[in-house]
């Protein structure tokens, strides 16, 4: 996935993921010119083909490999608590890690 998008988006980074049995998460940071949903589209067809060509089994069966959505979301100030969020993922599913609460502050 990663040379594909460095290839073809050289200014798209991906800072974070984490990739679970049944779901991905993942930290990426797109430039305003492109569409949110072609990266996504890219990204989600590319691996598709590359996990196919190398895992046989995945060839048959399945004709899709992914599901039709996904959600997006913009990031602020909370960035750093989306970054632990997406690195622990699993242990938190699994509720091995506990999170201190984010703390708000009012903004004047």
């Amino acid at each position: 996935m990663d040379g594909y998008l460095r290839d073809r988006y050289p200014d798209v980074h991906i800072h974070e993921r984490n990739i679970q049995k049944d779901h991905v998460h993942i930290l990426i940071e797109i430039p305003p010119k492109y569409a949110v949903c072609k990266i996504v589209q890219d990204i989600k067809s590319n691996t598709s083909k590359e996990m196919r060509r190398k895992f046989e089994y995945l060839r048959r069966g399945r004709k899709s490999m992914w599901g039709v959505g996904y959600f997006v979301s913009t990031i602020g100030r909370d960035e750093k608590v989306v970054r632990r969020y997406i690195s622990h993922q699993e242990a938190e599913e699994k509720g091995h890690a506990v999170y201190a609460e984010l703390e708000t502050t009012d903004v004047a």
